[in-house]
Formats: C-alpha cells, structure tokens, sequence
C-alpha cells in the first residue's frame, strides 16, 4: 500500500472497537502486553511501548474523550503531568505520615484520594466564580458606549480583562482533568492495612475460645 496510508488509531493497535467498554480496553491491553512484552520470546519492544501509550490514553474517561473528539494524543502531556503531581503529594503524604502516624493502619492510598478530590472541589469553587465574573464583564463590555462613536476604549479594556479570565478557565479545567488522570492512576493501586487493633483482638479470641 502506498506511503499515504493513516496512522492505524489507538483503537485499532489495541484490536478493538471504538465502542469498547473499559473492561473490553483492560483485557485487550493485558493480551497484547502479555504478547509483546520485552522479557518473553518474540517479544516486540517497539510495539510493547505502542501498545502500553494507546492504552494509557484510552483507559482514562478524560483522555479517551479528548482523543475521540480530536483524533489527538495529546492526552499523553495531560497523563504525564498527572504523574508528575501524584509522585509530588504521594511523597508529601508519605512524609507527614511517617513522622505521626502509625502507617500500618493508615491506608495512603484513601488519603491520596481524599486529598486529590479535595483540591478539585476547590478549583471547581473558583471556576465557578470565575464564570460568574465572566459573565458580568460581557455585560460591563456591551455597556460601554463612547459618544459620537471612534475607538471605544473601555470596552476594549474590559474585552481585555475578559480574556484574562477566560485563560483563567482553561487553567481551572486543566487542573480538574489532571486530577481526574491522578485518580485514574490511583485505581491501579491499593495500600495494605493492618486491620484494627479491637478487630485483631476479637479475631484472637474467636479463634481460641473453645466451645
């Protein structure tokens, strides 16, 4: 076939339809990692690393819709920066919790959670105010009129303002999606935790009382 042929889509290096669930997405990434993996015989390092890039793009809801509407990858920077942030407060909560905490019992992967979600409820409180703001500068813009008409400069200057907040909002919603990637990350993992200490003890003597 000639040289001008499409790049085949993440769907099609994964071998499924671009319907497929995330179930169908997870079961056709793990065969074809199993397939191609580096370490087994006739393994295939390029394409192990295509496969491993689709499937990161693909198995986050964020990054899958962004591809689907645009056909572009650039939800792999979106994933990378994700990672980058979650290694960032992974350490910090790694640090505050080995100076005061019993870390046998505390279950770090929740606490990454709780923090994650915590900080986009308060992006998603700004952007909301921000887009409150947007809206009273397009009616402050509308507003301005000079008399006898020439260059309203006002009106440009709240034009202005307007596109400030604007980029506002594209950063707003960045850091949103990030968080949404961090979380996506998370599910790949869980934390080991020692049950309760008064659990631990009724487990001990239900097994060691005699009937």
């Amino acid at each position: 076939m000639g040289g001008g042929d499409k790049p085949a889509s993440l769907y099609e290096i994964l071998g499924v339809a671009p319907d497929a669930t995330g179930e169908q997405l997870k079961i056709a990434f793990r065969q074809k990692a199993a397939k191609l993996h580096p370490d087994r015989a006739g393994g295939d390092t390029a394409k192990f690393q295509k496969v491993r890039a689709a499937y990161a793009v693909l198995k986050s809801p964020v990054t899958r819709k962004a591809y689907d509407e645009t056909g572009d990858v650039g939800g792999m920077d979106l994933m990378e920066s994700a990672r980058a942030e979650l290694f960032s407060l992974t350490r910090q909560v790694m640090q505050q919790a080995s100076v005061s905490q019993d870390v046998t019992r505390l279950d770090i992967c929740s606490l990454l959670v709780r923090e994650i979600k915590k900080t986009q409820d308060e992006v998603r409180g700004n952007l909301s105010q921000t887009q409150q703001v947007i809206g009273q500068y397009e009616i402050i813009a509308k507003r301005f009129k000079r008399k006898g008409g020439g260059d309203n400069l006002l009106a440009s200057l709240a034009l202005e303002e307007l596109r400030t907040y604007n980029k506002n909002i594209v950063k707003l919603r960045k850091v949103i999606d990030r968080g949404d990637m961090m979380l996506t990350l998370l599910e790949d993992y869980e934390y080991l935790v020692e049950p309760p200490q008064e659990q631990y003890r009724q487990a001990v003597w239900s097994t060691t009382t005699v009937v």
